[in-house]
């Protein structure tokens, strides 16, 4: 898992660093044309995401956890 949350650093300081200067970034990436009337609603989202996102990635997972081929309630 330190992989995988090793991939996420860069973003995560870059989110951190300033967030409407990465959506513009991610925006210019994948070629979305973002309205300015839209950014700050998208920096605020993005936020709530990320912050979502790091309770999901705190979570340590043991090392013999391997990916269950069919999801069984």
């Amino acid at each position: 898992m330190k992989h995988i949350k090793q991939s996420f650093s860069d973003t995560d300081n870059a989110a951190k660093e300033g967030g409407k200067d990465f959506v513009e970034q991610m925006a210019l990436l994948v070629n979305l044309q973002l309205r300015d009337e839209y950014k700050d609603g998208v920096v605020a989202n993005f936020e709530r995401i990320k912050a979502i996102a790091e309770v999901v990635n705190e979570f340590d997972l043991p090392e013999y956890i391997e990916v269950g081929s069919v999801f069984q309630p």
